[in-house]
């Protein structure tokens, strides 16, 4: 078949005509993207270098005239500060068709920095080669991605050093509901608080056995979270970790979490601790009110004591009076003991043999401490005496012997030795705080189950026990440390598991003396009254009859008053007979404070005496502050009583 014809076949000027026109439109349409380009354009001649065009884009970005480009080579710029730009390199643009940097530096004719990717390509123009060089600004992106690289550094910088735990995780379902998470990632803080190691990609049932036991609502937490996006911040304990969590946790996405946690069973103890220190304080406060009416029971007793003793001839009375007396001597010790215990560790200072203090726990121990253990006391010859309040002493050992005794249930020796000791440099097994002196040294040792080495750390902190709760306070000890500090002292402990601890006790000594014999005191004549009247003022009929018939009886005549406004009536009638009144301090309707600011209305010189079944040591402040300028503490035996108020006459 013959082929079809055209026009241009028939007519050759119109095809010339009209590949002019294509080129022309080319070539406008080439200038076109040339001038408008957003990248900047350098044209260059392949064999000389010489800048034969540039775009505006570029002339912008540089800032240098359109005429201070053309004719001069790449390198005569200035701009450029590179090693593309120079004329060793140039030659690299001439024989490669393809060239790119991604980063190089280009300045403006007004010193700016501007980063720039650069390519070249080289292609035939006509008959000549040329090197059409394409710039892109990309400081904007270099800045993007710094700051982007800047806030990932510091995201890791934060992720990392984080006090508290950070976990990134997935939760993972079953049968549409939150079954479990893994970790996706984890910092530093969270391998030190949990100790747990290779976490990532680990599911947390995996790594925690029995975490859902701890917690059963665990992972209801997350579903919560998960559902409606808000945050929820709660407390775990984890059983197998033996410790407690507090867990923030927050939704950036659909089934991921962050969770954010702090191990806080250090503060938990604390409030627990702190919860038990408030019950103590109840009970302290309870205890000063008991202490009171247990003293002011006491009282009477003991004075009524002396009283038959004087009167009784009988051995066997005696001898059953003088148990009645040991007995309320040994309720008013223990009252003392809870009111020591329970506002704090002080008491009286005087020389104490300790010798006749662990002959008292001897005697406590074989008759209270099961037969099965053997208990031994070897003291050393010519022990020195110690100065410190004898009931505080006598509870330090007696707390260490009942320890012993329950750390062998089944049965052992304890062993408790005395020597005299004087430590020149202060040895290690001391606190370091001790001084350099004379001591007497106590050694209690049993034979018993021993205390591991992590409990052993901690024996002497308040409340700490391992025993269950109604068995122990975990205050023994702490006690017991407390009144060896208050004594100038140092107690120490050493202890292996199945065989046994010993405790050493160094209490500072008395080396003037040594060891202390029972010493007979001579028996005074009570001091008596010489019809002086006196004005007992308390709210307890007991002690106002007992202390009646014994002033009576030594020579005194008594009024009585049941509170303070009874005395004013008292004293109103009878003032000027009153030499004295002995007035309770604790009392309904008028406390004694008010009832002698009351008696000083009617006369300032008036002479009281004040007694309290409560503190010792606080009352005598509380009486002196009120004006009074003698004290008895309830209960007081009748020769104290009598020799208080001949003195108070004088």
């Amino acid at each position: 078949m013959k082929p079809q014809q055209t026009l241009f076949d028939d007519n050759p000027m119109i095809e010339q005509e009209h590949l002019e026109e294509v080129l022309c439109a080319s070539e406008l349409r080439y200038r076109r993207l040339f001038e408008s380009a957003k990248d900047g354009i350098l044209i260059l001649d392949a064999e000389t270098g010489m800048i034969v065009d540039v775009n505006p884009y570029l002339i912008h970005l540089l800032g240098l005239p359109h005429k201070d480009f053309l004719g001069k080579k790449l390198w005569e710029l200035g701009l450029f500060h590179h090693i593309i730009a120079n004329k060793i390199k140039f030659a690299e643009l001439q024989t490669r068709k393809y060239v790119r940097y991604d980063d190089l530096p280009l300045e403006t004719v007004d010193g700016r920095q501007i980063a720039v990717e650069f390519v070249s390509n080289v292609y035939l123009e006509g008959e000549n080669k040329v090197i059409q060089c394409n710039i892109r600004d990309i400081s904007e992106r270099k800045r993007g991605e710094q700051a982007l690289l800047q806030s990932e550094t510091r995201y890791h910088a934060l992720f990392d050093n984080m006090v508290e735990g950070f976990a990134y995780c997935r939760m993972l379902y079953k049968d549409d509901q939150p079954d479990n998470f893994v970790y996706l990632e984890v910092n530093q803080a969270f391998t030190t608080l949990t100790g747990l190691e290779n976490v990532v990609g680990r599911k947390v049932s995996e790594l925690i056995p029995g975490i859902r036991e701890s917690d059963p609502d665990l992972f209801a937490h997350y579903g919560r979270v998960a559902r409606t996006g808000q945050s929820e911040q709660f407390e775990i304990y984890i059983e197998s970790m033996k410790m407690w969590f507090s867990i923030s946790l927050y939704c950036p996405e659909k089934d991921h979490f962050i969770s954010v946690f702090n191990v806080i069973t250090a503060r938990k103890a604390l409030e627990s601790q702190i919860l038990r220190v408030q019950r103590m304080e109840s009970i302290g406060t309870l205890a000063g009110g008991i202490a009171h009416d247990l003293n002011n029971v006491l009282a009477p007793i003991l004075m009524a004591v002396e009283i038959l003793g004087e009167k009784l001839t009988d051995d066997e009375d005696l001898e059953m009076l003088a148990a009645l007396e040991a007995s309320a001597r040994h309720g008013a010790e223990l009252v003392r003991q809870v009111l020591g215990f329970a506002r704090g560790i002080e008491g009286r200072r005087i020389p104490v043999n300790l010798i006749d203090i662990l002959n008292v726990i001897q005697s406590i121990v074989r008759d209270t401490f099961p037969k099965n253990i053997q208990f031994n006391i070897a003291p050393a010859r010519d022990v020195w005496t110690v100065t410190g309040d004898p009931t505080q002493v006598q509870q330090v050992f007696t707390n260490l012997c009942v320890n012993a005794r329950d750390a062998m249930p089944g049965g052992g020796r304890l062993c408790v030795s005395m020597e005299n000791i004087v430590v020149d440099n202060v040895p290690s097994c001391l606190n370091p705080e001790v001084r350099p002196g004379a001591y007497v040294l106590v050694k209690i040792t049993d034979t018993g189950s021993g205390i591991p080495m992590p409990i052993l750390e901690r024996i002497f902190e308040p409340f700490f026990t391992t025993k269950t709760i109604g068995e122990g306070t975990g205050m023994g000890l702490s006690t017991t440390m407390a009144i060896v500090k208050s004594h100038g002292g140092v107690i120490t402990v050493s202890s292996q598991v199945g065989k046994g601890s010993t405790f050493k006790v160094y209490l500072p000594a008395d080396t003037a003396s040594k060891e202390v014999d029972p010493v007979p005191v001579k028996q005074e004549p009570f001091p008596r009254g010489h019809g002086e009247v006196v004005l007992v003022v308390d709210d307890e009929e007991g002690i106002r009859l007992i202390a009646q018939k014994t002033l009576e009886r030594f020579g005194y005549r008594v009024l009585l008053a049941a509170n303070g406004a009874e005395a004013l009536d008292v004293y109103a009638q009878n003032g000027e007979e009153i030499a004295i009144v002995l007035t309770d301090m604790s009392m309904p309707v008028m406390d004694g404070a008010a009832t002698l600011a009351a008696l000083r209305k009617l006369n300032p010189r008036i002479k009281a005496i004040a007694s309290s079944g409560l503190s010792s040591n606080e009352d005598s402040t509380s009486v002196s502050g009120a004006g009074f300028t003698h004290f008895i503490a309830k209960p007081y035996r009748a020769d104290a009583l009598l020799t208080l108020l001949a003195k108070a006459l004088q």
